[in-house]
């Protein structure tokens, strides 16, 4: 671990110093040991298994939403005792005299209830499906083959609440079909490294908290959960997942560390939700399709190089909870066209602007000029960049250090 944790900072380092150059230039399965029944044409079922047709339920499957209730006759059961495969999934209780099973949909996914008499038992298959309010859930109509989970494929602290990963083979993982994935609450820094071939995870709503470079370099990742329970992601966590196209931050999370989705070169949007308050460093660096963002109320500070290299970024919303705009913050916005600046900004950084090279609308809604760096603020902008601002406030911006030929009043 300390050895990957060197190498991470070393890349980090050497990252950072190339984009100091850049500065100087203008002046980052259900798891279960049971193989599932053959059909006997070689594909595999999870239909209600009846042991000597003395145990068994009324149907062999049930589909309800999240938030559903359902009941299931039981037939045949003596003292029974009931198990899920994955507690997240479904509430299941023994109702009327143990004759039947009364079942709640939890979250979205397939699973199985378990009911034992004596040595034998019935299994009844239950499919939930998302509600609208769970639509943004990226599985969603997908018909994903989930990996089977061993016990050898994972690691877990102590007291089994933290995840480090260690099959980097696995593809597509499920974390809610295994009893114990299902029950963790952090996903431990580098939890996922060298997992260059993970495509598709879904996170229990267990989850609240993603660790440094969690999911580092999953380079095939296209589609992730986060789930509502998560509240911050820590720094550098999907570093280097090129392969990235969206992201759902939930409404519970309240901070975006330092390089979170740096080189996320096909994240074509994303939403920061009002929850957040804090975006670190480098968040959204050389997301280079990202084309739009909306930033919500409750951030402050747009920190350094956020959003710098983000080429394919045409417009931003930056609301009037926002004072300062940090260095470099949209740095090398080439398709950036124009930009409102609320009256809330009291400061703008070096190089903020620098290289918005199709830049030639700002429009300053503050009577009073933000302080800013004069060292290239707008340079390798276009000569007919105009910066507008309101009626009868040209003179103090030009006071502050504003270039005067590109100021207009509204």
């Amino acid at each position: 671990m300390k050895q990957k944790i060197a190498q991470m900072r070393l890349i980090r380092y050497l990252f950072t110093a190339v984009l100091a150059l850049l500065f100087v230039s203008w002046n980052k399965g259900r798891s279960s040991d049971e193989p599932k029944p053959n059909n006997g044409n070689g594909e595999q079922t999870t239909s209600s298994k009846q042991v000597e047709d003395e145990i068994g339920f009324g149907q062999r499957e049930v589909t309800l939403q999240v938030g559903e209730t359902a009941k299931v006759t039981l037939q045949g059961a003596r003292s029974p005792r009931i198990e899920t495969s994955n507690s997240n999934l479904v509430e299941a209780t023994l109702v009327e005299q143990r004759t039947a099973v009364s079942l709640k949909g939890l979250q979205a996914g397939e699973g199985a209830i378990k009911v034992f008499s004596g040595n034998r038992y019935a299994e009844l298959r239950v499919i939930v499906k998302a509600t609208n309010a769970d639509s943004n859930n990226p599985f969603n109509g997908k018909n994903i083959v989930w990996d089977e989970i061993s016990s050898k494929d994972y690691e877990l602290s102590d007291d089994g609440l933290t995840l480090t990963w260690k099959n980097t083979s696995t593809q597509n993982l499920d974390m809610n079909r295994d009893t114990h994935l299902s029950k963790i609450r952090s996903i431990k820094v580098l939890a996922f490294w060298e997992c260059s071939n993970l495509t598709n995870i879904n996170i229990p709503s267990s989850v609240t908290n993603i660790e440094e470079a969690a999911f580092y370099g999953c380079s095939s990742l296209t589609s992730i959960n986060i789930p509502s329970s998560v509240t911050s992601i820590g720094k550098e966590a999907f570093w280097g997942c090129s392969n990235l196209t969206s992201i759902n931050i939930p409404n519970s999370v309240t901070s975006i560390g330092e390089w979170a989705f740096l080189l996320c070169s096909n994240l074509t949007s994303i939403n920061i939700p009002s929850s957040v308050t804090s975006i670190g460093e480098y968040a959204f660096g050389l997301c280079s399709n990202l084309t739009s963002i909306n930033i919500s109320q409750s951030v402050t500070s747009i920190g350094k190089s956020v959003f710098i290299d983000c080429r394919g970024l045409t417009s931003v919303n930056i609301p009037d909870s926002v004072k300062s705009i940090g260095e470099g913050a949209f740095a090398n916005c080439s398709n950036l066209t124009d930009i409102n600046i609320p009256s809330s900004v009291t400061s703008i950084g070096e190089a903020a602007f620098y290289g918005c090279s199709h830049l030639t609308s700002m429009v300053f809604k503050g009577n009073n000029p933000p302080q800013f760096s004069a060292s290239e603020v707008f340079g390798n902008t276009p000569s007919n960049l105009k910066l507008i601002v309101p009626k009868g406030a040209k003179s103090r911006y030009i006071r502050a250090g504003y270039p005067e030929d590109k100021l207009i009043e509204q």
